[in-house]
């Protein structure tokens, strides 16, 4: 048989010693006789002792002692944004500056909402929040109703004569019936429906424009406590309605039909720190062109269907532009998006947006051909064919 060798009877140890003593350490990083509260200049503080409190329980005493305090962190506090008066003292490459190319809408808006926010007193925010209950409204008219042309010209001879003598009859026509909602501060309100179903008849009803409506005696109207007769006399300016029709004076320029709708609303001189009613309304009507992007059309008149002037996309612009001067707390927009491209349409509703949820005015949209990204942006109210 083989002898069997282990691995250890074949190697030799003979140059091998062992360690009698354990190696020794590595030198500390501080010396010794420097301690710490000389190496961040902390003064040394005696230990603190707490007095144990004897509480009885089951016939023997326990021994508490109470939890040391908390040792407060020296690290620096995070360093809070400065918001700047977003009039003067612009730089060219500054995002607040509508002039310049780094112009950002939403950095302009975020800012003036928290300049604004650390003087309340001084700047007090608007708000018209709404809720309705037991909502109708209703109007008269003819049974019938003809499309004017030569066909049926003599039919109006007719109702000319039924007119002279008072025996014209006109019925009760429905429109909205028995709606109850509430929409609160800070919130954009998507109103969708078929033409016909009285959604431009919703947003008048809450604006005040009720010319040629009639709302039934039992609806309720509260505009954050302020009643519905009240807030359309004192307050009229406070809650707007934007028809789909652009109607400006076609000889004036973009620049000044914006800027007259921007002092109309500008506040008093020195509101704000060193500016006065002038700069106010130039710098803002200037962001609102470059929010929208009319800004290259600013010396251009603004025309009609019969006077030259800009083209229809850009007038609806200029409409949207000179409704968000106003700056009113509740603004009822009825289809503005007509004749807009889909980035443009965009860009108003999240614009929109982002202005309402900073500045919390409330906003009421109708919109008939909304994309899906402009639905997800706010909070829709849906109507049918039948309201």
């Amino acid at each position: 048989m083989v002898p069997h060798l282990s691995i250890v009877d074949e190697v030799d140890h003979s140059e091998y010693s062992l360690l009698h003593e354990p190696p020794p350490l590595a030198p500390p990083r501080v010396h010794p006789g420097f301690p710490r509260e000389q190496r961040h200049n902390i003064e040394p503080q005696p230990a603190q002792s707490y007095p144990q409190i004897s509480v009885p329980f089951g016939g023997q005493k326990y021994n508490l002692v109470p939890k040391p305090p908390k040792v407060q962190s020296t690290r620096p506090s995070q360093p809070q944004i400065e918001f700047q008066n977003p009039f003067i003292s612009l730089s060219d490459t500054s995002p607040l500056n509508p002039n310049g190319k780094c112009f950002n809408a939403r950095d302009w808006i975020s800012n003036l909402a928290g300049f604004v926010s650390k003087d309340p007193q001084r700047y007090p925010q608007r708000s018209a929040g709404f809720s309705f209950r037991n909502l109708r409204v209703h109007r008269f008219g003819s049974s019938t109703n003809y499309q004017k042309d030569v066909g049926n010209i003599a039919l109006e001879i007719g109702v000319f004569f039924r007119w002279i003598t008072g025996t014209t009859k006109k019925r009760k026509i429905d429109i909205l019936h028995g709606f109850d909602g509430s929409v609160d501060r800070g919130e954009m309100l998507l109103v969708l429906g078929r033409p016909g179903s009285g959604v431009s008849t919703f947003l008048k009803t809450i604006a005040g424009i009720t010319h040629g409506l009639f709302i039934d005696p039992d609806s309720r109207i509260s505009y954050e406590g302020i009643p519905a007769s009240r807030m359309h006399t004192q307050f009229r300016g406070e809650a707007i309605y934007m028809d789909e029709n652009d109607v400006h004076f076609p000889h004036l320029t973009v620049s000044q039909t914006l800027l007259f709708a921007a002092k109309a609303r500008a506040p008093r001189d020195f509101t704000f720190p060193s500016v006065t009613r002038d700069m106010y309304a130039k710098h803002v009507t200037d962001v609102m062109m470059a929010t929208f992007g009319i800004s290259h059309v600013a010396d251009s008149i603004v025309g009609n269907d019969i006077v030259k002037g800009i083209s229809g996309g850009e007038r609806k612009r200029v409409s949207i532009v000179e409704a968000a001067l106003s700056a009113a707390p509740l603004q009822c927009w009825d289809n503005s998006i007509r004749g807009l491209d889909s980035a443009l349409a965009m860009n108003f509703c999240t614009t929109l947006r982002h202005q309402t949820r900073l500045t919390k005015r409330t906003a009421c949209v109708a919109l008939y051909q909304a994309s899906q990204d402009a639905y997800d942006v706010s909070a829709p109210l849906p109507f049918t064919n039948q309201s």
